[in-house]
């Protein structure tokens, strides 16, 4: 599994329909297919309120894709996190 470093979180990319109680727009996913996840793995320097298992929405086209073992993860930068859709079990 990748693993983060300085600010970058590691997503997995997640391709529901309804994340929590939002429901994702036919649009949206047409457009940006894969723009939210969960998280796998935050940086050491990450400021953000974020932790593993959170889901959170971000934009494709502002991370690096990485495929491991048949799954899809992007290496997100944290300026380009803009929000927490559903906190994970703590």
């Amino acid at each position: 599994m990748p693993q983060a470093v300085g600010s970058q979180v590691i997503v997995k990319l997640e391709h529901e329909e309804k994340v929590g109680s939002i429901i994702i727009a036919d649009h949206l996913k047409a457009q940006h297919a894969g723009f939210w996840g969960k998280v796998i793995a935050v940086g050491w320097d990450c400021k953000l309120e974020i932790k593993e298992g959170d889901r959170i929405l971000f934009f494709r086209n502002e991370g690096y894709e990485i495929t491991e073992a048949g799954d899809q993860y992007l290496s997100v930068e944290q300026k380009h996190i803009h929000g927490i859709l559903e906190k994970g079990e703590r």
